[in-house]
């Protein structure tokens, strides 16, 4: 007797590829950082995303600069990186904000969730959407060292991007919505799209 075959009950956007994708026109923040090649990437990698989801400008500079120590160090990535540029990588992002959306709600850490056409709920945390107006730009943290390293990743980061902006259009029709990637240690911002983003 043949076995019935049924949709997945849950995915992570991180796991869905788009069918195409394509990055835009890199959007300078500043220079690259140097990382040492002996650096774990992953581990560099989630202090960064720690340190881009717990920091605020409401803190002090020396409690901004405490949390990146920590972080680097928990995560035994201390000597990779100086925890000042951690700092200065958030305040790049934070002055392109200012100046492309003055004003935005910006929101980290995010829940977002849909169903798809077969009824898998689709369901994960945007690194940050930023609210300006009747646009909303969905950006996802990755630690590529440069826009190359993103571009051979373009199908995954695109799956992933067009899950979150579904969920948004669901939530927000009429809203205008745009996919971006951070890429902090190459010092850009690059647009994200995929067919069948809406």
């Amino acid at each position: 007797m043949p076995t019935a075959s049924y949709p997945p009950a849950r995915m992570s956007p991180s796991s869905v590829a788009a069918d195409a994708g394509a990055l835009g026109v890199p959007q300078s923040l500043g220079e690259a950082f140097a990382v040492p090649g002996a650096a774990d990437a992953d581990l560099l990698g989630d202090a960064l995303h720690g340190f881009l989801a717990a920091e605020a400008p409401t803190l002090t500079r020396g409690a901004r600069r405490d949390l990146a120590e920590g972080l680097l160090a928990r995560h035994g990535v201390s000597g990779a990186l100086d925890p000042e540029r951690l700092l200065e990588m958030s305040d790049r992002l934070r002055a392109w904000l200012a100046r492309v959306a003055p004003g935005a709600r910006v929101l980290r850490e995010w829940p977002l969730g849909s169903c798809d056409d077969l009824g898998t709920l689709v369901a994960g945390t945007a690194d940050m959407l930023v609210e300006h107006n009747e646009q909303v730009m969905i950006i996802d943290h990755k630690s590529h060292r440069s826009v190359d390293g993103a571009k051979k990743n373009v199908l995954s980061l695109a799956g992933q991007l067009a899950c979150y902006a579904n969920a948004i259009k669901q939530l927000r029709p009429d809203a205008q919505i745009s996919t971006w990637v951070h890429l902090p240690f190459a010092g850009v911002v690059v647009p994200v799209s995929a067919v069948g983003q809406v």
